[in-house]
């Protein structure tokens, strides 16, 4: 492929792979943005059921493409496999709660039928409540960034099983790349946090529509 001054265009395979998965990501935002306005048009059970359904398939699509091009292998004909694919995708959703789930679990939170007793016992209870649920999600959390490795052999040739790939993953990880992986989550959410306080105080000053929907939108 020349361009108009007759020189070669050179893509390697590094530089392929990263275009697609930008096509990809682009995708999946544009996909967030519709389910998000369509969740708050309609705001019932029935479109919050179909817009994480959506959600759900939409992170899988975007991980398993991005799997399948790195190691050019899939999982057709695994049916095993593609059963436990699709449930570490749900599970990943389920951890990706209480970061707001690209903004889908304050929907959950209201969708939640909830009676006088159970809020009056939710308000009384609420500091050990928190603590015990803080304390189960970072243990499941470290335990799942403990095997973060099992998706990856999981599209290798090296485990044609998920137990075989489970075993690879364990063997492979260690407690120093568990907590390696959770200084990163860390400095995420920092920048994330950093992100928010700075495009607040930047729609404070400038008060501009379009100025705010772009920062909503880098958010």
């Amino acid at each position: 492929m020349f361009n108009h001054h007759g020189r070669l265009f050179i893509w390697d395979d590094e530089m392929k792979i990263k275009q697609r998965e930008f096509v990809f990501l682009i995708g999946f935002i544009c996909l967030l943005a519709v389910l998000r306005a369509v969740q708050i048009s309609f705001q019932n059970d029935w479109t919050l059921g179909i817009s994480l359904g959506a959600l759900a398939g939409g992170l899988g699509y975007l991980i398993y493409q991005g799997l399948q091009t790195r190691s050019h292998l899939s999982l057709i004909g695994r049916p095993q496999a593609a059963i436990i694919f699709c449930l570490c995708v749900i599970w990943i959703c389920i951890l990706w709660l209480p970061f707001g789930l690209f903004g889908f679990t304050i929907f959950i939170q209201a969708s939640i039928p909830l009676s006088g007793p159970a809020f009056t016992w939710l308000t009384i209870n609420r500091y050990p409540i928190i603590i015990i649920l803080v304390a189960i999600y970072l243990v499941l959390l470290f335990l799942t960034l403990r095997v973060r490795k099992f998706l990856a052999y999981l599209f290798s040739d090296m485990a044609n099983k998920p137990g075989r790939a489970l075993q690879l993953a364990i063997a492979t990880g260690s407690l120093r790349d568990a907590w390696r992986s959770c200084l990163q989550l860390v400095c995420m959410l920092i920048g994330v946090m950093v992100t928010i306080v700075v495009a607040a105080f930047v729609n404070a000053v400038v008060l501009k529509n379009w100025l705010f929907v772009i920062t909503k939108g880098i958010i």
